[in-house]
């Protein structure tokens, strides 16, 4: 069994070190060759060689299916969390959405973040967006912009409400999709 466990480890490693993912199917095939060298596996406890040779047999046996279960788990549970994205024709729509706050508010000079989980979109124009599940967003403060370019408005800026953890919110957001420069050679779909 440690050696599955650690056939596993060093799959999800190995996938990190990838430059893509692989399809589905391969996932699949990776999955199945897992479940088949484990059936080989338990057919060897009893069998026609030494027992020393079924043991190191075994335990390389379970590395590999280990690894092959670990590596597709993480290129499954990756691609999971790919495909939950905003379509770029949702950029820059105002979109209304229900649920909690479930990160600590970051406080900075314009405004907060947060992360937000939604739990209802409202439907825009009869149709229901595609929005991810979790959002990484910002609350800026009224006329932030403004005094941090220099132009005159009258009076102080608004200040964003105070937001605590857990706090169940209805927002209307504008959603815009991850950009930055931590992977500058990044292609854009």
């Amino acid at each position: 069994m440690r050696s599955a466990i650690f056939g596993f480890t060093a799959g999800i490693a190995f996938l990190q070190m990838q430059a893509q993912l692989l399809s589905f199917e391969v996932h699949m095939i990776l999955l199945a060759v897992a479940v088949l060298l484990s059936l080989v596996c338990w057919r060897l406890r009893k069998g026609g060689m030494p027992a020393a040779w079924r043991t190191v047999l075994r335990i390389v046996l379970l590395n590999i299916a280990g690894l092959c279960a670990g590596f597709a788990w993480a290129g499954l549970m990756a691609q999971y969390r790919l495909d939950d994205e905003l379509p770029a024709a949702w950029e820059g729509h105002d979109v209304t959405v229900v649920g909690t706050v479930d990160s600590l508010p970051y406080r900075f000079g314009r405004g907060v973040r947060f992360n937000f989980n939604v739990e209802k979109i409202a439907p825009q124009a009869g149709r229901m967006p595609p929005v991810p599940s979790r959002l990484a967003l910002s609350w800026y403060a009224e006329g932030a912009f403004s005094q941090a370019t220099g132009a005159a408005e009258s009076g102080a800026p608004a200040a964003v409400p105070a937001i605590r953890p857990g706090e169940r919110w209805q927002l209307t957001v504008r959603l815009k999709r991850p950009h930055g420069n931590a992977n500058p050679y990044v292609r854009a779909s």
